[in-house]
């Protein structure tokens, strides 16, 4: 019931969008009803597919019924075995075109097939299960054409299915590239590309990715080539069902997808921190992960503290990730020694502390007492 009346209100903000464009900093969109013959798409869209008849024909409707016209609609059935083929043969829009793979093995190489055949200025991706926002590629398009700076934009999403709610991001460059030492700070098909930032760069998916995180490795591989933005609106409908559910119910799968998302993360960190050791960032990785049982002694600490202060750090907001590291060494201080239990009522007074910006003092008496080291300057 949730989706169906935030899908119903689209409708009707449609009629009174167009008011609201000189207030939300967007240009005036640029509306095309001409044939794919007459001109060429400014937005071409790669969905593969595979036996996806429960929610293909919503997926294909959403993107065509979307406000902006001007595009190509790639749709690669991925060796089906249901009636998804015959429902996408069933349209008549000449926007779409549709491929029936029978052949390649690997749903990512056909994503970048239609990268690679994509006549766009920019690419859309979108998945068999999920429904556009009617003015997603409006909304995304003006965003670009006034941000070239921005290479990759996604949005947040509306949940739907088994999980309901608003899927908020972060949503500036220095945001989601800190997030993303975490976690991935995309929802993949709400993403919108420049296809120059892809063929010019030599970017794709990784095709060793296939059984999961290949979007984050696709964000790490485009992490120092281009700035990322999410804009703060549901222009996406999300859909969570059992088949996209499953990896955590699965120990042998959640095994591997960790392995994988820990290869990309190291990937991501050779890039962020080239200087430290391998155990270094690891140790950076525990302390980001929020999760302190990884941290083994003082000494690793310690060095590694004093390493990230005279060390090159690229690519992300140095003063936000010092910040994030204090927060947990504290955290360690007061969790394990007698200088952090000797600080009990700062640590409880931390949120206030930390909003009059005078929790630098407070870790004064730690750096002195544990570590034996001046605090960081700045």
């Amino acid at each position: 019931m949730y989706a169906i009346w935030l899908m119903m209100g689209y409708g009707l903000f449609l009629s009174l969008s167009p008011l609201f464009d000189s207030f939300r900093g967007f240009p005036t969109p640029h509306y095309s009803i001409l044939s794919r013959s007459c001109m060429t798409p400014l937005i071409s869209v790669v969905l593969p597919v595979h036996n996806g008849e429960s929610y293909i024909r919503e997926a294909v409707e959403s993107v065509l019924g979307q406000t902006f016209k001007n595009f190509e609609f790639f749709v690669y059935n991925d060796r089906s075995t249901d009636s998804t083929l015959e429902i996408l043969q069933s349209f008549n829009d000449e926007r779409l075109i549709v491929e029936d793979n029978q052949t390649v093995n690997n749903h990512l190489a056909l994503r970048n097939e239609g990268f690679q055949r994509a006549k766009g200025r920019y690419v859309a991706i979108m998945d068999g299960d999920d429904v556009c926002a009617p003015t997603r590629f409006e909304r995304q398009l003006a965003f670009l054409d006034a941000h070239p700076e921005v290479g990759v934009c996604g949005s947040f999403a509306h949940k739907i299915g088994l999980e309901e709610g608003l899927w908020e991001l972060g949503q500036t460059n220095d945001v989601i590239k800190f997030v993303m030492l975490r976690s991935c700070e995309f929802i993949h098909p709400s993403v919108m590309i420049r296809r120059d930032v892809l063929i010019e760069r030599g970017v794709a998916y990784d095709l060793s990715h296939q059984s999961g995180g290949a979007d984050y490795k696709l964000w790490v591989d485009l992490y120092d080539k281009t700035e990322f933005y999410n804009i703060p609106e549901p222009l996406l409908f999300y859909r969570f069902h059992d088949s996209n559910m499953s990896v955590g119910n699965d120990s042998e799968k959640l095994k591997r997808y960790e392995a994988i998302s820990l290869k990309a993360k190291s990937a991501l960190y050779q890039k962020v921190f080239p200087e430290l050791s391998e155990d270094e960032k690891a140790l950076v990785r525990v302390l980001l992960s929020r999760d302190l049982r990884g941290v083994k002694d003082w000494d690793s600490l310690r060095v590694l503290y004093s390493h990230l202060r005279t060390t090159a750090i690229l690519h992300v907001d140095k003063e936000r990730l010092f910040k994030e590291l204090d927060k947990q060494i504290f955290r360690f201080a007061f969790q394990n020694t007698n200088q952090g239990y000797k600080n009990y009522r700062s640590y409880r007074a931390l949120g206030k502390l930390w909003k009059r910006k005078s929790f630098a003092r407070e870790l004064d008496l730690i750096y002195k007492s544990i570590f034996s080291i001046p605090k960081r300057s700045g």
